[in-house]
C-alpha cells in the first residue's frame, strides 16, 4: 500500500493508498531551495524533529525526493552513499531514506538491490506524507506515518519500476514474469511512463543500447513512455534492424510484435508508423499505406483511418484532395483531423463541403467546426464568403467557446478596429473552494460573454462589403 504521497485533483483529495495506480507527483511544491542531500543519519534526525509540522511550509529542510517528487538531483555521490547504506548493517530508518533516494534515479540495476528489503518488518521511523492538489498552493498538508522498511522498499520499487505490486509475493511474481528487466518491454514502458524531463531522456538513452526493444517501446508503448518521439530516428532504426518490407507487413497485419497485438495497441503502432513514413518519405511504407486505404482495411477504426488519410495526403499530394474527401464520406467520427487538413490545403475548392460540416448539427459538430476554422484562419480574406454564409445562417447556433474564440480571432485578424470587450470572460475556469453560487455566477457570465462575442461576429460578417469576391 502506498503511504507517502497523496494527490488531489481540482480540490478533491485522492489518497494514494486507495489509488495504487496514481502517479507520483512530477514536480515538487514551491519551497525555498531545500537541501538536496544530507548525511543520512543527519537527515533522519531532522525528519524526526519535524513530526509536529502539519504543512510543507515547516518541512522545507526535507528534500523533495523524500516525498516522492521527481526532482533533478546533481549529486551522484549521495546516490552511491545510499547504495552503500542499503548493503550495510545500518538501522532500518537509514535504509528507508536510502531506498527513497535510490528510487528517484529509476535505474533498473537497483531493483536487485532493494528487493531483499521488501519483506522486512523493521520500523522505518517517522516519515511525512504530503497531500498535493493540482491547484497550486504555497503550503500543502503534511501528515505522518511509521511504515516498515518493507513498506518503504515496496513503494520505492513501485516508483522505480512503474509497476503496481503491493506485497513481497507480488514483487517476486512480477520479477519472475519479466525475467531480465533490461530485456522487458513492460519494465521500460512502465519506467519511462513515470519518468520526466532529463530522467526520461536518460532512461530512453539507456534503452537505445537495445535498438529493437527501443523501437518496440517507441512504436507500441503508451504516449507517456514514448515521449516526444523522434520519428526520423525511429525510421532509421526500423530500416536498419527490421527493413521497411517487414514494417509494411506489420502495418498490414501479416506480421506483428507481441506487444502490438492488443486491440488498443495496434492503432497506436499504426498512427506512429504513418507519421514515421511522413518523416522519412519511404516508398515501401507509402505503398503499404495506399493499400490499406484503397482496400479499406481500417474500416470501423475511424481515428486510425483518419490519421492514415492525413498522412497519405501529405505523402501523395497529387491524390491528397481525393483521399481526404473520400475518407470524410467513410467516417462517422474522428473527422476533425481530416477536415482540418482539407480546410488548410483545399479551402477554396472544398468550401461547399466545409460549409455543410460547419452547419451540421451533431455530437462532433464543435470539434469539426474548430478544425475547419483552423484552415480558415490560414486562408484569411478568401474564407470570408463561406464563413459569412455560415455565420448568417439561422441554423448556425454554436455556443461552444472554442468555436466562438476562433471566429473572434478570424475577425480580429481581418479588422483591427473590431471590438470584443468580453472576449476574456468566455472561459469559465476552475476555482478551488468556490461555492455553487459562485460557480453559477461564472457560468452565467461566460454564457453572456459568448452571446455578446457571437453577436459582434455576426454584426461584422453582416456589414455590406465591396470587391470582386464580396470581401
Amino acid at each position: 500500500m502506498r503511504w507517502r504521497v497523496a494527490r488531489g485533483m481540482i480540490g478533491l483529495t485522492l489518497v494514494a493508498a486507495c489509488r495504487h495506480d496514481a502517479p507520483i507527483s512530477a514536480a515538487a511544491p514551491s519551497t525555498s531551495a531545500p537541501v538536496q542531500a544530507l548525511p543520512t543519519d543527519v537527515l533522519a534526525d531532522r525528519i524526526a524533529a519535524l513530526t509536529s509540522c502539519s504543512d510543507s511550509c515547516c518541512t522545507q529542510e526535507i528534500p523533495p525526493w523524500v516525498f516522492g517528487h521527481q526532482v533533478e538531483l546533481r549529486d551522484p555521490g549521495s546516490l552511491q552513499k545510499a547504495r552503500v547504506t542499503i548493503r550495510s548493517s545500518a538501522p532500518a530508518r537509514l535504509k528507508a531514506l536510502s531506498a527513497l533516494r535510490i528510487a528517484v534515479e529509476m535505474q533498473p540495476d537497483d531493483v536487485d538491490l532493494l528487493s531483499p528489503l521488501a519483506a522486512m518488518q523493521d520500523d522505518a521511523g517517522p516519515l511525512p506524507i504530503m497531500t498535493v492538489s493540482q491547484m497550486a498552493q504555497r503550503c500543502y498538508p503534511i501528515t505522518w506515518s511509521r511504515p516498515t522498511l518493507g513498506n518503504v522498499a515496496l513503494d520505492s520499487l513501485r516508483r522505480l519500476t512503474g509497476a503496481s505490486f503491493q506485497t513481497p509475493d507480488e514483487l517476486v511474481a512480477w520479477r519472475k514474469a519479466r525475467g531480465s528487466l533490461e530485456a522487458s518491454f513492460s519494465y521500460w514502458e512502465d519506467s519511462l511512463r513515470h519518468a520526466h524531463g532529463d530522467r526520461h531522456d536518460a532512461l530512453a538513452a539507456r534503452l537505445e543500447s537495445r535498438p529493437e526493444l527501443w523501437l518496440r517501446v517507441m512504436l507500441c508503448g503508451d504516449s507517456q513512455a514514448a515521449g516526444t518521439l523522434d520519428l526520423a530516428k525511429a525510421g532509421r532504426v526500423a530500416r536498419e534492424i527490421l527493413g521497411m518490407q517487414r514494417v509494411a507487413r506489420m502495418l498490414q497485419g501479416a506480421e506483428t510484435w507481441s506487444e502490438c497485438t492488443a486491440p488498443e495497441r495496434f492503432p497506436v503502432f499504426a498512427q506512429r508508423v504513418f507519421r514515421m513514413a511522413e518523416a522519412i518519405q519511404d516508398p515501401v511504407l507509402q505503398e503499404a499505406m495506399m493499400g490499406l486505404w484503397s482496400d479499406r482495411k481500417l474500416a470501423g477504426k475511424d481515428r486510425t483511418e483518419a490519421a492514415l488519410a492525413v498522412s497519405l495526403s501529405r505523402l501523395r499530394p497529387d491524390q491528397g484532395r481525393r483521399v481526404l474527401a473520400d475518407t470524410l464520406d467513410r467516417l462517422t467520427s474522428a473527422r476533425a483531423p481530416v477536415l482540418q487538413e482539407l480546410s488548410k490545403r483545399y479551402f477554396d475548392v472544398e468550401s461547399e463541403r466545409l460549409q455543410r460540416f460547419m452547419l451540421a448539427a451533431g455530437i462532433h459538430d464543435s470539434e469539426d467546426r474548430v478544425a475547419i476554422l483552423e484552415g480558415a484562419l490560414l486562408r484569411g480574406d478568401g474564407a470570408v464568403p463561406m464563413l459569412r454564409n455560415v455565420v448568417m445562417n439561422p441554423s448556425f447556433d454554436s455556443d461552444a467557446e472554442q468555436v466562438i474564440e476562433r471566429l473572434v480571432a478570424f475577425v480580429a485578424a481581418r479588422d483591427a478596429g473590431a471590438s470584443f470587450p468580453r472576449r476574456g470572460e468566455m472561459h469559465v475556469g476552475l476555482y478551488k473552494n468556490s461555492t455553487p453560487e459562485e460557480r453559477k455566477g461564472r457560468e452565467d457570465q461566460s454564457i453572456a460573454a459568448r452571446k455578446d462575442c457571437m453577436a459582434r461576429v455576426r454584426a461584422w460578417f453582416g456589414r455590406p462589403r465591396s470587391g470582386p469576391r464580396g470581401t
